[in-house]
């Protein structure tokens, strides 16, 4: 059982299909390419940043801070506590996103092909408006499903870049610029079953990230893009009356929104 659970993964049941049936190989091969692509699409415009902010706060995290529906934006809009919720939304999907491409495709093929439609999926997501995040930790789960090795790499460049610069952004640029070169090295070179397909895949989706960063790689070149705080910052007292959380804001209006109607 655990055998065929694991060829299943590894070859695709799709393609596994098409070779067995008689002039049906291309039709079975667009099919599988079209269902893997809306399955992971779908995954992806799961954005838990916009899901979060508005049900638990009220509120459209896009109006706030960066105006970027992602981790960091939600870990200074609203706490920690909803930044960890946001990222293990978008670790989760990444992951049930290849997965689901590798059993319908193959591990190589459809899981990359999986894993870009997913991140496709954050950055433009069709539920909301197309105006997603900037694919950063989608990213990495399906690195981490695709390729171990790469991800224990690319995670090394980026945590060494943001503590030598405490730049997130160009952490995250850095790490999407050389999986393209990690994957044609680990996967291409040595001969992996669609191995070419892995790269093109993994080209696309470090272009889609990089891309999602214009705005930060020009604050970079401006020297005004904002750092990473590994130690809260103390406030005096004048800051922290005059500082109110957004949560804090969001639950006034609904408080003030029910007064008024109870009043009436």
């Amino acid at each position: 059982m655990f055998e065929a659970i694991a060829n299943a993964y590894v070859n695709g049941i799709i393609p596994v299909l098409a070779a067995s049936s008689a002039g049906m190989t291309t039709a079975f091969l667009i099919a599988g390419f079209v269902l893997t692509a809306l399955v992971a699409y779908t995954l992806g415009s799961l954005n838990f940043a916009l899901i979060l902010s508005k049900r638990m706060y009220g509120e459209d995290i896009r109006e706030f801070g960066s105006k970027n529906a992602g981790t960091t934006n939600m870990a200074r809009t609203y706490g920690k506590k909803a930044a960890l919720f946001t990222i293990l939304g978008d670790i989760l999907k990444g992951i049930v996103a290849v997965i689901a491409g590798s059993f319908l495709m193959g591990a190589t093929l459809g899981g990359y092909f999986a894993g870009l439609m997913c991140v496709i999926g954050h950055v433009f997501p069709v539920f909301y408006g197309f105006r997603g995040g900037k694919g950063v930790a989608t990213a990495a789960a399906v690195i981490l499903v695709v390729n171990w090795q790469v991800f224990l790499i690319m995670i090394s460049l980026f945590i060494l870049t943001v503590v030598l610069t405490r730049y997130v952004s160009l952490g995250s640029c850095l790490a999407a610029a050389i999986f393209p070169f990690l994957t044609y090295n680990f996967v291409t070179v040595k001969g992996v079953p669609n191995g070419g397909w892995a790269f093109i895949f993994a080209f696309l989706m470090a272009i889609l990230v990089i891309c999602k960063h214009h705005s930060n790689l020009r604050r970079l070149a401006n020297g005004t893009e904002s750092k990473f705080a590994f130690k809260k910052k103390e406030k005096t007292e004048g800051e922290q009356e005059k500082e109110e959380p957004k949560v804090y804001k969001a639950r006034k209006k609904k408080k003030e929104t029910k007064y008024k109607i109870s009043k009436k």
